[in-house]
C-alpha cells in the first residue's frame, strides 16, 4: 500500500476526521422515534390474548347453563354462576388495575 492510501485509510477509520461531525448533525435533525411504552405494549398483548381466549371459549366450550346445571341443580346454579363470574372475571381485572397504578 502506498503512502496516500495508508493516509486515507487512517483518516477513514477515525470517525471525527472521516465525517467532521456530519453524522452527529444528521442524527440530531432526524425526528425522534415513537415507541410504545412497555406498559402499553403489555396491555395490548394482554388484551389480544383475552380476545383470543374469549373467541376460543365461545366457539369450543358448551353453554354455561348446561355446564352449571351438571354441577349444581336448580337455583343454586345461578348463585354458582355469579360466584364463578366474580372469581374468573372481576377479581383478576381488579388486580390488574391495582398493579398497573
Amino acid at each position: 500500500m502506498n503512502a496516500p492510501d495508508a493516509m486515507f485509510t487512517r483518516m477513514l477509520r477515525d470517525p471525527q476526521i472521516a465525517d467532521a461531525g456530519f453524522s452527529d448533525a444528521v442524527m440530531t435533525e432526524l425526528p425522534r422515534r415513537r415507541r410504545l411504552r412497555p406498559a402499553t405494549a403489555r396491555r395490548l398483548s394482554l388484551g389480544g390474548a383475552a380476545v383470543a381466549g374469549g373467541v376460543a371459549t365461545a366457539t369450543l366450550a358448551p353453554p354455561v347453563e348446561r355446564l352449571l346445571d351438571t354441577w349444581a341443580p336448580g337455583g343454586v346454579a345461578a348463585m354458582l354462576g355469579a360466584a364463578l363470574m366474580l372469581v374468573i372475571v372481576i377479581l383478576p381485572a381488579l388486580a390488574v388495575d391495582h398493579y398497573q397504578r
